[in-house]
Order: structure tokens, then sequence, then C-alpha cells
């Protein structure tokens, strides 16, 4: 792909690297380190998803955030973080933030990402922009000092904010609790981890109740109340949602039941 306006490239033998043009490149070094899981000074690492998430210090109060991809499930166990490379998560992540995600829906800045590639397999991450004041919207909604009356605002927002991002052709195909942002203090809602996501021309109603359905198994799996999902469902502003597509997400939510009722049971 063509490198966008504002960002520039660095590589050696075994990485590469895209970067905003005014960054240093001393953070190729700090991805090195990172990919190949060696220990650094310059990463500080953060808890929540399955992937590694750290911090790096870039200038003095100004933090970026890294990202290592990796697998989900059974293939966590397999592969962890390499991928066969017919494709670049990172890649595709981020010619889908300069395409179409940047100015038309609240997303952290895209600062650049890194992969190396071996033997026919590869590892990359990403970096972004660090929201330092925000939460997931589980840890919002339990939140206690919130009032209903803010909750409801936010979901609000979250149904408006996913409906703008289906209307534009985006299908977010790891729509969760988690990977919605909230900022309390300025009542703004970022969606983050693009990396299986899909440009459609455009969303019909199957994909959109799927997407939606996918977001409340998340409410199910986190023992977060469904009539929050409910209020958030009434900002996306949405009549009837696909019979087809709850046919087939219903064995989906009942597995889910299934697995908290034993779970309690131990």
């Amino acid at each position: 792909m063509l490198l966008p306006e504002g960002y520039k490239q660095i590589s050696n033998n075994i990485a590469f690297m895209i970067l905003r043009e005014d960054l240093s490149p001393n953070l190729f070094d700090t991805s090195l380190k990172l990919l190949f899981k060696q220990p650094s000074d310059k990463l500080l690492p953060l808890t929540g998803g399955r992937n590694d998430i750290f911090l790096s210090e870039v200038n003095k109060n100004f933090y970026v955030l890294l990202k290592l991809y990796s697998h989900g499930g059974l293939l966590k166990n397999l592969f962890s973080t390499k991928y066969y490379y017919f494709s670049n998560r990172f890649l595709n992540e981020f010619y889908l933030y300069t395409s179409t995600l940047k100015n038309n829906i609240p997303v952290p800045e895209y600062l650049g990402g890194f992969w190396i590639k071996r033997h026919g397999l590869y590892k990359c991450g990403v970096i972004t922009q660090y929201l330092s004041d925000t939460v997931t919207l589980e840890n919002y909604l339990r939140i206690k000092t919130h009032t209903n009356s803010e909750k409801y605002d936010i979901l609000i927002k979250c149904g408006r904010t996913i409906r703008t991002m289906h209307n534009i052709g985006i299908l977010h195909n790891d729509l969760q609790i988690r990977n919605i942002l909230i900022n309390p203090a300025e009542k703004s809602v970022y969606l983050i981890d693009f990396d299986n996501a899909k440009k459609l021309p455009s969303i019909n109603l199957f994909n959109r109740t799927q997407n939606l359905l996918r977001l409340k198994r998340s409410f199910f799996k986190r023992d977060i109340s469904i009539d929050f999902f409910s209020i958030l469902l009434n900002g996306y502003d949405i009549s009837d949602l696909s019979s087809y597509s709850y046919f087939f997400s219903y064995p989906h939510i009942q597995w889910i039941k299934v697995k908290k009722f034993f779970n309690k049971k131990q």
C-alpha cells in the first residue's frame, strides 16, 4: 500500500514499521523488544483483553499504546502471536483507519504499526493514541458513582456511534463491551480494535443484527444487565432486528448461560 501523507517507513533485514512522521524512530527499537518478548524499560504493561498491551513514553508525559496482536480461543495455544503471511492484521486495520475510520467515527489515532516475517509466518502490532482518561463500557457501567441518567446518555451515544459505523459500511467483527471506551468527564465514546473489521458497500439488516447480537452476548458474558443493552439499542434506533440472525445467535447465547451455570456450581 502507498503510505498516507504524514507517515514514514522504517525497516531492517527482518522488521518493518510504519510511523507517523513526527514520532521518534526510537519506537522501532522498542517495538522489536516487544516482538521478540525481550524486557525493556520503555514498555509499561497494561492489563485487559487477550492482546499484549503496553505503554511507552515517547516524550515527557506523552505516552503511546503498543498492542501485539494475538489469537484467541484454541488458536492461542497453538500459534499465540503468529499468523500465516497471506495477510497482515496491522496493515488491514491501518488501511481501514486511513481510508474510512478517520474523521468519520470516534477512534484513537493510529500512530503506526510494526511487523516481522519468518518462514511464512508473521507477528505484528499497532501503535495508537493513548486515551488516558477512558474506561471500557463494561467498567463504566459497573461504577456506582455514575448516575442512571449519565449511563443512559452514554448508552444512547454508543448506539448512535455504532449505527454511524454501520452506515459508512464498517462491520466490526469483534464488537463487544470491552471494545467501546468511555471518557466519563467528556461524556465521549470511542470504538477500538478494528483488526478483524471489514469495509462493505453497505451493511444489510442481517449483518447489523449479527453485529449487535455479538455485542449483546458480551453483556451476558460479563454479567452486565441486558437492560443496558436495550438502552443502547434505542440509541441505535432500529425498529426490528433480523429474526434470521436471531436464529443463528440463539445457540451461542444459550451456551454462555450453560457455562455460567456450571461455573457457579464449581
